[in-house]
């Protein structure tokens, strides 16, 4: 997909294998199912890398709004949820981060986005930390 911003106003393009359009996103009424799926990563094709550390900072973090973190490892198809108990929010530092040890060839990260009534996260920029 593609996005594009004229003036104050986004449109998003989209596709669902079948369908496809435009939308133009609508201030006063945040999609709850919204997410973000990362390119896959393969740092090295012949050997693996264990990503252990994702983070998202945030310029806000409304009170109920939440970020889930996901992964694919190795192309497999399905995302992996990292457990709620492995996932932190330190509002001094304003980042909301995931830790979980995963050794991969390909990794690909997904973040759900969480929104409470009309409010969610405004994530600024996203973090991968893994060991070579």
């Amino acid at each position: 997909g593609a996005i594009i911003v004229s003036s104050e106003d986004m449109y998003v393009s989209w596709t669902d294998g079948t369908n496809y359009g435009v939308d133009q996103l609508d201030y006063s009424n945040k999609y709850a199912s919204a997410y973000i799926e990362f390119p896959v990563l393969t740092v090295d094709p012949h050997s693996q890398i264990t990503w252990r550390r994702y983070v998202a900072s945030y310029a806000s973090m409304p009170s109920g709004a939440s970020l889930t973190f996901l992964y694919d490892a190795n192309n497999s198809g399905s995302f992996t949820t990292i457990a709620s108990a492995s996932t932190f929010n330190d509002t001094n530092a304003a980042n909301y981060y995931a830790e979980e040890a995963v050794s991969a060839r390909a990794f690909q990260l997904r973040v759900n986005f969480g929104t409470s009534s009309n409010s969610g996260p405004e994530v600024e920029m996203f973090n991968l930390y893994g060991d070579d």
